[in-house]
């Protein structure tokens, strides 16, 4: 029995892919998507190997097992600015930001070079800056650090930024880490 297509929108949304992106590896035979007679979701790239389970095992290598890195796509799109409204204005020191939500000072000064967050005042030795910015980028930090993305942290919409091939940063964690063993 051969499995059920995947809706585009779904995979796109699983992937962080684009529709039309996605419609064209599919008319190139570059991948298949579907839901398997069992309920669990698989997608194949032309050479045969597995590359996704929807069960969160997922690797390059046809073996299953691996990691969720398609969960990445899932969990960043349910960080929402809006779940951060209630801090909206609320000035908080760099120092006192950087322990309170665990990321480093450099990390914080460069998202305020990249105007992920605002700042509301500067004086000599003292930055305010605005909480409600820090904490949905530092939510949005703490569930990628795992995968080691170097990927923007939002789009240019101030959205999170859903990665294109999770697949590579799975692979750039797995050689951070090293040989694992069972």
């Amino acid at each position: 029995m051969l499995p059920r297509l995947l809706p585009l929108e779904y995979a796109a949304q699983r992937t962080g892919l684009d529709i039309e992106t996605l419609r064209e590896m599919v008319a190139q035979g570059k991948v298949v998507a579907g839901i398997s007679p069992e309920g669990g979701i698989l997608v194949a790239v032309r050479d045969g190997k597995v590359v996704m389970l929807e069960n969160g095992q997922a690797n390059g290598n046809g073996e299953g097992g691996g990691g969720d890195v398609f969960e990445l796509n899932r969990r960043l799109a349910q960080i929402q600015r809006e779940q951060f409204a209630h801090l909206e204005g609320s000035a908080i020191r760099l120092s006192t930001a950087s322990r309170k939500y665990d990321v480093p000072i450099q990390t914080l000064r460069d998202w305020i070079k990249r105007g992920y967050v605002n700042v509301v005042e500067r004086r000599p030795k003292r930055v305010l800056v605005n909480e409600a910015d820090v904490a949905f980028c530092s939510a949005l930090y703490h569930v990628r650090k795992p995968y080691g993305s170097r990927a923007p942290l939002l789009d240019k919409g101030g959205n999170p930024y859903l990665l294109k091939r999770p697949e590579l940063a799975q692979l750039r964690r797995e050689r951070a880490l090293g040989p694992q063993t069972k």
